[in-house]
Protein backbone atom coordinates (compact mmCIF):
# COMPACT_ATOMS: atom_id res chain seq x y z
CA UNK A 1 0.00 0.00 0.00
CA UNK A 2 1.58 3.26 -1.13
CA UNK A 3 1.00 6.11 1.14
CA UNK A 4 1.14 9.68 -0.48
CA UNK A 5 1.59 12.82 1.75
CA UNK A 6 0.50 15.85 0.54
CA UNK A 7 2.18 19.51 2.03
CA UNK A 8 -0.53 22.15 1.19
CA UNK A 9 1.53 25.38 2.01
CA UNK A 10 -0.72 28.73 2.16
CA UNK A 11 0.56 31.94 1.39
CA UNK A 12 -1.15 34.78 2.50
CA UNK A 13 -1.62 37.48 -0.14
CA UNK A 14 -0.97 41.02 2.13
CA UNK A 15 0.87 39.50 5.21
CA UNK A 16 2.61 42.03 7.64
CA UNK A 17 6.64 41.46 6.79
CA UNK A 18 5.92 41.05 2.93
CA UNK A 19 6.06 43.56 0.34
CA UNK A 20 2.93 44.16 -1.17
CA UNK A 21 3.58 44.00 -5.13
CA UNK A 22 4.10 46.29 -7.93
CA UNK A 23 2.39 46.92 -11.13
CA UNK A 24 4.98 45.09 -12.71
CA UNK A 25 4.79 42.24 -10.50
CA UNK A 26 0.93 42.03 -10.33
CA UNK A 27 0.99 39.69 -13.92
CA UNK A 28 3.77 37.65 -12.83
CA UNK A 29 1.96 36.97 -9.68
CA UNK A 30 -1.47 35.98 -11.80
CA UNK A 31 0.52 33.60 -13.62
CA UNK A 32 2.09 32.65 -10.13
CA UNK A 33 -1.51 31.64 -9.10
CA UNK A 34 -2.45 29.93 -12.20
CA UNK A 35 0.40 27.26 -11.51
CA UNK A 36 0.02 26.95 -8.19
CA UNK A 37 -3.38 25.95 -9.54
CA UNK A 38 -2.13 23.67 -12.47
CA UNK A 39 0.19 22.22 -9.87
CA UNK A 40 -2.50 21.49 -7.30
CA UNK A 41 -4.47 19.87 -9.69
CA UNK A 42 -2.04 17.72 -10.59
CA UNK A 43 -1.21 16.59 -7.08
CA UNK A 44 -4.82 15.72 -6.91
CA UNK A 45 -4.84 13.63 -10.13
CA UNK A 46 -1.63 11.56 -8.93
CA UNK A 47 -3.23 11.10 -5.56
CA UNK A 48 -6.49 9.86 -7.23
CA UNK A 49 -4.15 7.32 -8.98
CA UNK A 50 -2.64 6.11 -6.02
CA UNK A 51 -5.79 5.50 -4.14
CA UNK A 52 -7.19 3.60 -7.18
CA UNK A 53 -4.40 1.67 -7.66
CA UNK A 54 -4.12 0.71 -3.72
CA UNK A 55 -7.67 -0.29 -3.94
CA UNK A 56 -7.59 -2.42 -6.84
CA UNK A 57 -3.89 -4.16 -5.17
CA UNK A 58 -4.13 -7.91 -4.80
CA UNK A 59 -2.36 -10.28 -3.25
CA UNK A 60 -0.46 -10.71 -6.37
CA UNK A 61 2.45 -8.88 -6.56
CA UNK A 62 5.66 -9.17 -9.07
CA UNK A 63 8.57 -10.65 -7.84
CA UNK A 64 6.88 -12.40 -4.67
CA UNK A 65 5.77 -15.99 -4.50
CA UNK A 66 2.88 -16.66 -2.39
CA UNK A 67 3.16 -20.42 -0.65
CA UNK A 68 0.66 -22.62 -1.58
CA UNK A 69 -1.02 -23.89 1.60
CA UNK A 70 0.18 -27.14 2.96
CA UNK A 71 -1.77 -29.94 3.25
CA UNK A 72 -1.85 -31.95 5.95
CA UNK A 73 0.55 -34.68 6.86
CA UNK A 74 -1.23 -38.49 6.12
CA UNK A 75 -1.69 -40.44 9.36
CA UNK A 76 0.26 -43.41 9.99
CA UNK A 77 -0.79 -45.97 11.31
CA UNK A 78 1.48 -47.73 13.98
CA UNK A 79 2.15 -51.45 12.16
CA UNK A 80 3.41 -53.72 14.89
CA UNK A 81 6.63 -55.16 14.15
CA UNK A 82 6.67 -57.82 16.31
CA UNK A 83 6.57 -61.30 14.61
CA UNK A 84 3.82 -63.01 13.71
CA UNK A 85 4.15 -66.48 15.80
CA UNK A 86 3.53 -69.35 13.40
CA UNK A 87 0.97 -71.53 14.81
CA UNK A 88 2.00 -74.20 17.57
CA UNK A 89 2.92 -77.43 15.55
CA UNK A 90 0.86 -80.41 17.00
CA UNK A 91 2.31 -82.60 19.22
CA UNK A 92 3.97 -85.65 17.28
CA UNK A 93 1.65 -89.05 18.06
CA UNK A 94 3.35 -91.94 19.60
CA UNK A 95 4.64 -93.73 17.20
CA UNK A 96 2.08 -97.08 16.68
CA UNK A 97 3.66 -100.34 16.78
CA UNK A 98 3.17 -102.17 13.70
CA UNK A 99 0.91 -105.31 14.19
CA UNK A 100 2.99 -108.65 14.79
CA UNK A 101 2.21 -111.81 13.03
CA UNK A 102 1.07 -113.86 15.63
CA UNK A 103 2.78 -117.94 15.11
CA UNK A 104 2.16 -120.76 17.44
CA UNK A 105 5.18 -123.18 18.31
CA UNK A 106 2.97 -125.82 19.12
CA UNK A 107 5.86 -128.50 19.81
CA UNK A 108 9.34 -129.68 20.20
CA UNK A 109 10.61 -132.57 17.56
CA UNK A 110 12.06 -132.65 14.28
CA UNK A 111 10.52 -133.95 10.32
CA UNK A 112 7.76 -135.73 11.34
CA UNK A 113 6.13 -132.35 13.06
CA UNK A 114 7.64 -130.44 10.32
CA UNK A 115 5.11 -132.33 7.91
CA UNK A 116 2.85 -131.96 9.78
CA UNK A 117 1.83 -128.60 8.84
CA UNK A 118 0.11 -127.58 12.23
CA UNK A 119 2.62 -124.55 12.98
CA UNK A 120 6.15 -123.93 13.78
CA UNK A 121 8.06 -126.72 15.59
CA UNK A 122 10.74 -126.54 18.12
CA UNK A 123 14.21 -127.96 16.50
CA UNK A 124 16.46 -126.59 19.31
CA UNK A 125 16.90 -130.79 20.59
CA UNK A 126 18.09 -131.50 16.86
CA UNK A 127 20.35 -128.30 16.16
CA UNK A 128 21.45 -127.73 20.21
CA UNK A 129 20.83 -124.06 19.11
CA UNK A 130 17.95 -122.30 20.33
CA UNK A 131 15.80 -122.57 16.63
CA UNK A 132 12.28 -123.07 15.48
CA UNK A 133 11.03 -123.90 12.23
CA UNK A 134 8.73 -124.38 9.38
CA UNK A 135 8.54 -126.51 6.10
CA UNK A 136 8.39 -123.35 3.70
CA UNK A 137 4.86 -124.79 1.73
CA UNK A 138 3.48 -124.89 5.85
CA UNK A 139 4.06 -121.81 6.47
CA UNK A 140 8.09 -120.81 6.02
CA UNK A 141 7.51 -118.80 2.51
CA UNK A 142 4.86 -116.55 4.66
CA UNK A 143 7.13 -116.05 7.67
CA UNK A 144 7.38 -112.03 8.39
CA UNK A 145 10.46 -110.35 6.74
CA UNK A 146 13.37 -108.95 8.41
CA UNK A 147 12.04 -105.53 10.75
CA UNK A 148 8.70 -106.93 11.67
CA UNK A 149 7.81 -107.79 14.43
CA UNK A 150 6.33 -111.80 15.64
CA UNK A 151 4.86 -112.63 18.28
CA UNK A 152 5.35 -116.55 19.22
CA UNK A 153 2.33 -118.42 21.46
CA UNK A 154 3.28 -121.61 22.85
CA UNK A 155 7.01 -122.69 23.16
CA UNK A 156 9.17 -119.61 23.28
CA UNK A 157 6.45 -117.29 23.88
CA UNK A 158 7.16 -113.66 23.34
CA UNK A 159 6.99 -110.63 21.12
CA UNK A 160 10.61 -110.85 18.31
CA UNK A 161 11.43 -108.56 15.79
CA UNK A 162 12.79 -110.12 12.60
CA UNK A 163 16.29 -110.06 11.77
CA UNK A 164 18.06 -110.66 8.60
CA UNK A 165 18.95 -114.20 7.21
CA UNK A 166 21.97 -114.74 8.91
CA UNK A 167 22.81 -118.65 7.33
CA UNK A 168 21.96 -120.46 4.07
CA UNK A 169 22.76 -123.50 4.44
CA UNK A 170 23.32 -127.04 2.49
CA UNK A 171 21.94 -130.06 4.78
CA UNK A 172 24.04 -132.32 2.11
CA UNK A 173 27.13 -131.39 2.40
CA UNK A 174 26.44 -129.04 6.16
CA UNK A 175 25.88 -130.19 9.49
CA UNK A 176 24.36 -128.36 12.51
CA UNK A 177 27.88 -127.63 13.06
CA UNK A 178 27.65 -124.67 10.57
CA UNK A 179 24.33 -123.11 12.12
CA UNK A 180 25.23 -119.49 13.32
CA UNK A 181 25.24 -118.79 17.66
CA UNK A 182 24.78 -115.94 19.70
CA UNK A 183 21.00 -115.15 18.65
CA UNK A 184 18.18 -115.27 21.25
CA UNK A 185 16.20 -117.60 18.56
CA UNK A 186 16.81 -118.59 14.99
CA UNK A 187 13.75 -119.42 12.11
CA UNK A 188 14.82 -122.45 10.02
CA UNK A 189 13.11 -123.55 6.45
CA UNK A 190 14.19 -124.89 3.56
CA UNK A 191 13.52 -122.15 0.64
CA UNK A 192 10.98 -124.03 -2.02
CA UNK A 193 11.20 -126.91 -0.01
CA UNK A 194 14.99 -127.19 -1.12
CA UNK A 195 17.12 -129.01 1.48
CA UNK A 196 20.22 -127.19 0.07
CA UNK A 197 19.18 -124.26 0.92
CA UNK A 198 17.96 -124.13 4.53
CA UNK A 199 17.45 -120.58 5.71
CA UNK A 200 18.47 -119.59 9.00
CA UNK A 201 16.97 -115.97 10.14
CA UNK A 202 17.69 -113.93 13.39
CA UNK A 203 14.79 -113.20 15.87
CA UNK A 204 15.87 -111.17 18.83
CA UNK A 205 13.22 -110.88 21.75
CA UNK A 206 11.58 -107.30 22.44
CA UNK A 207 8.51 -108.29 24.66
Amino acid sequence: MFVVTVTTVAIAAGTSGVLSPGPAHAAGGARGTVDAASHASELASIIAKATTASSAATTEVPGVQIAAPKRPAPAHHNVSTAAVKAPARPAPKPAVRPAAATISVWTSGFQAQLNACRGAVDLTGAYRVPTIGEKWTCGGARFPRAGSLVRLTGLHAGLYRVGPVVAMLNAYTQNSGAIPRGYALLFQTCVNDNAHTESFTALTRVG
